[in-house]
């Protein structure tokens, strides 16, 4: 190609692109506006500037780790197993106390996030702002999970004995309701006592005298006992079974010896 013929297509190219940059397309406006707008809120949850470079993560990050959603509906124990995924996810992802708080609430649906629309109006026309994870949690809980019902299944966890359940099924209830009264089981050895004392008496018999300490062991010492104690009812219900019959037949043969 001519060297006049080149600079032409080169000037050419060079117009089309600046031409593409002062006039972009729809789709180019819209997919910059939207990565824009998820990081100034994210980043940027309170219109103030802030650097997250010194620690943090980002809103990718935290999506991957498959956050679960919250609605504010059904069972109040879902609202604290949702906090402790979240939770979980923001501590491993170690986030700042700002992007915790951001990240949260941006997977709150329907009523819950119509509370937290509510709460944030009223604290920016109050000139105030909810940045301290613990804050956020302690209103969070007021509304979601009252105190009420904390209260109730405190006193759950502290009657609960296992009564007709399985050892397992008894197990499974007492680390269901244990975080709900963790000042009745401040150590692992209490915890195993508490455990223990709520063993069906056979169980407790036999167990008792291992004085167990580890939740765990305790745990599996009653399953073993238990499986014991099954298997002993089940020989006898067979031999109660069989007695009748092999009477019966004793019966028949010395009728016809005599």
């Amino acid at each position: 190609m001519p060297p006049r013929r080149r600079e032409r297509s080169m000037l050419d190219l060079n117009a089309k692109e600046n031409e593409r940059e002062a006039n972009p397309s729809a789709s180019e406006v819209l997919g910059a506006a939207a990565h824009q707008l998820i990081d100034d809120l994210v980043q940027n949850p309170s219109g103030r500037q802030r650097n997250y470079k010194e620690g943090g993560c980002t809103v990718e990050q935290f999506n991957r780790m498959h956050p679960p959603l919250f609605d504010g509906r059904g069972n109040p124990t879902l609202v604290d197993d949702w906090i402790q995924d979240i939770e979980e996810i923001l501590r491993v992802l170690t986030c700042t106390k700002e992007q915790k708080v951001a990240y949260a609430t941006f997977k709150l649906t329907g009523e819950a996030k119509r509370w937290w629309i509510s709460e944030r109006t009223i604290k920016e026309v109050e000139g105030t702002e909810i940045v301290s994870w613990l804050h956020f949690k302690q209103i969070f809980l007021e509304c979601f999970f009252p105190s009420s019902f904390r209260e109730d299944k405190a006193m759950e966890f502290a009657t609960l004995v296992q009564g007709t359940m399985t050892v397992h099924q008894y197990a499974t209830k007492f680390t269901e309701l244990s975080r709900f009264a963790t000042y009745l089981i401040p150590d692992e050895e209490k915890k195993a006592c508490k455990f223990e004392q709520g063993l069906n008496e056979k169980l407790y018999e036999r167990v008792v005298g291992f004085q167990i300490r580890n939740f765990l062991e305790m745990v599996n010492k009653a399953t073993v006992f238990e499986r014991t104690l099954q298997r002993s009812i089940e020989l006898h219900e067979q031999r109660k079974r069989a007695t009748p019959t092999g009477s019966k037949l004793l019966m028949k043969l010395l009728y016809y010896m005599l």
